[in-house]
């Protein structure tokens, strides 16, 4: 590995990739986004990710923090002449993925000497089972994680490189600030980033306009991305198609949160409404210290039966001694060591403390940071065996023993998922029934086939959007109004705003269905069976 010299201030060397590293890091990303691929859910799904597929073409806000960045990346995707339209925006989450994978190995490689550490760091996360399902569905955490890992590399490379080159300094603030639009999983590494970014301006060898010209890019380039995350949330705002989540929970359902139609009608509130997670505020820090505390057992749990095994996490924990240490590798090294292991406590801490019904897949930031460690520990662990002098069999026979102890329990239901095209072992089912992928498509047809063109339709949210996408992407129905029947935070009852709405339609001559008696719609209207008996029609 080579080495960049910098000043007395920085005396040790800093990494930095060959051609080997790069080839290796493409060569990991490549089979990770083939086999997501070859497990991608085929077609329309239900729930989120039928809200995505959705809204990726008909350039609408989503639920809470609104996702702009994210769907509009979905929608360039969408122009490929590939499948259907449904899996073109799945598609972008094997990409992220494979992004995701390909950086750990470059994380990773910058905390170690060795390579084959690394490689296997990465693949037990594009292994592990809550990354690669996520990898499979048109989800927004596998790109943001590609955002973040890209963020992180840009930053690392401007942290060992002379400060007149503030540019890569620049694309990671970039990406910060705009990630936020993809998740907002993104904004957890924008307090331990600007910390490293400090660290590296406060060097005693820079001069103050060396550290003047750093903090200007880097606040600006953040705020620039922040500008891109705000102006694309108002682009699609001002769009404003039915399908959009302001109009079929947010505006219908105003009352459960306080909220009246005029403050509504302003795009400032509705940003704001939308990107502080009005809707889930209950699901943060609710539990308090007792609350953490059991997370974090359901977070080891999880961890060492369903992610990674006991092995990984040994060796995560290898390599975090070694980061902490790093005596010969120099002022940069364990500066990304540092910020490895204090954005680890960070994100986790934050993370355990909010708990929706999906909570597992926020984790994803913390197995990522995760995996970087355990590619450093195992990195690591080569090299003392190296240092015995052993020969290459002995050191092959390691490393096929290492597979083992960290991809045994993974082997045989990622290698089925490969060979029928489908991964059996997702947890998914409410978003992606695996066992019957044509489902939501034939569900979905069903219900819009039977609907008139000009009506409203209550329906929950695992099926809302799915009908949503017949509709108005594939334009079976177009005059179809969606509506939400119980967004969360309603305690599964009716919204009195939306009761109200409901007598507004009615009054317009326009038929409403829903698809089950909801509380306490019976007690403001009458109804009868419709559509074939599947839905309730309500009448004044």
């Amino acid at each position: 590995m080579t080495v960049v010299r910098e000043g007395a201030a920085d005396r040790a060397a800093a990494p930095a990739y060959d051609r080997l590293d790069w080839a290796l890091a493409g060569l990991i990303g490549l089979a990770a986004l083939a086999a997501y691929v070859r497990t991608l859910a085929p077609d329309l799904l239900y729930g989120d990710s039928a809200e995505f597929q959705t809204l990726a073409y008909t350039l609408g806000i989503t639920h809470s923090t609104g996702y702009p960045v994210y769907l509009l990346l979905a929608r360039g995707l969408g122009f490929l002449p590939l499948g259907t339209q449904a899996w073109r925006v799945t598609l972008l989450s094997a990409v992220g993925g494979a992004v995701a994978v390909a950086g750990v190995y470059l994380w990773a490689r910058r905390l170690t000497e060795d390579r084959i550490g690394p490689l296997l760091g990465s693949l037990v996360l594009a292994v592990s089972t809550t990354f690669w399902t996520q990898s499979i569905l048109a989800e927004v955490y596998t790109p943001a994680l590609a955002f973040i890992v890209v963020a992180m590399l840009l930053l690392f490379h401007w942290s060992a490189q002379p400060m007149g080159r503030p540019w890569y300094l620049a694309g990671a603030a970039l990406l910060l600030g705009a990630g936020l639009g993809v998740h907002a999983s993104v904004g957890l590494f924008i307090p331990p980033a600007a910390a490293f970014a400090l660290w590296r301006l406060w060097d005693p060898a820079l001069d103050r306009r060396e550290r003047l010209r750093g903090l200007r890019v880097g606040l600006g380039s953040g705020l620039g991305g922040v500008a891109l995350f705000v102006g694309t949330f108002l682009l699609l705002d001002a769009i404003d198609p039915p399908s959009s989540f302001i109009n079929t929970a947010l505006i219908p359902s105003r009352s459960v949160w306080g909220l009246s139609r005029e403050a509504l009608a302003r795009p400032w509130t509705r940003f704001w409404v939308t990107v502080t997670g009005l809707q889930w505020q209950t699901a943060m820090f609710a539990d308090g210290w007792a609350g953490m505390q059991r997370a974090l057992g359901d977070y080891w749990t999880r961890l060492v039966t369903r992610e990674f095994t006991r092995f990984t996490v040994g060796f995560a924990l290898v390599g975090a001694a070694a980061m902490l240490r790093a005596p010969r590798a120099g002022h940069e090294r364990r500066r990304v060591g540092s910020f490895t292991l204090g954005a680890y406590l960070f994100v986790l801490a934050l993370l355990l403390n909010y708990r929706p019904g999906d909570w597992h897949v926020f984790l994803l930031p913390a197995h990522l940071l995760l995996a970087v460690a355990a590619g450093v520990g195992m990195g690591q662990a080569l090299r003392a065996v190296r240092g015995f002098g052993v020969g290459r069999v002995a050191e092959i026979t390691l490393v096929v023993v290492l597979l083992v102890l960290l991809l045994a329990p993974a082997a045989m239901p990622r290698w089925d998922a490969l060979a029928d095209g489908r991964a059996h072992f997702s947890e998914e089912d409410y978003v992606y029934p695996v066992y019957n992928p044509d489902e939501p498509r034939s569900a979905a047809t069903l219900r819009v086939a039977l609907l008139p063109d000009r009506a409203m339709v209550l329906l929950e949210w695992r099926m809302l959007y799915a009908v949503t996408y017949m509709a108005h992407v594939e334009g079976h129905r177009p005059g179809l109004i969606p509506i939400e029947a119980t967004p969360y935070g309603s305690e599964g009852r009716v919204a009195a705003s939306l009761v109200t709405l409901i007598e507004e339609t009615l009054a317009a001559g326009i038929p409403v269905y829903t698809d089950q008696l909801y509380e306490p719609l019976g007690d403001h209207f009458g109804s009868r069976r419709a559509i074939a008996g599947t839905m309730v029609q309500l009448l004044p």
